[in-house]
């Protein structure tokens, strides 16, 4: 599933479709008018916060060879409002800022 709001994209799915189809996110936002910024960039996984970097499952090491897997949540909309609109999604429950 992908949703996005302005020029932000979040992408919720499995950790290996994910990275099979990243060359086609690609695609798709850049007919868009938008680009990947690979550098903005990163993963979530949550059933692996337990797990020590360079440890994930292949699927999950597949997807960290393109982006960094960050651990105990993501904050969405964070710098294109300057943080006004920010929330923190992770495992206890989505905190606004």
């Amino acid at each position: 599933m992908r949703f996005g709001y302005q020029d932000d994209t979040y992408v919720v799915g499995s950790a290996g479709i994910i990275a099979e189809h990243m060359p086609d996110l690609r695609a798709c936002l850049e007919r868009g008018g938008h680009r990947l910024r690979l550098s903005k960039c990163s993963a979530w996984a949550p059933a692996c916060d337990h797990l020590e970097p360079g440890s994930f499952p292949e699927p999950l090491a597949q997807l960290e060879a393109q982006v960094p897997v960050v651990q105990g949540g993501i904050r969405l909309l964070g710098g294109a409002v300057r943080g006004e609109l920010a929330v923190d999604i992770g495992p206890k429950i989505g905190r606004a800022h």
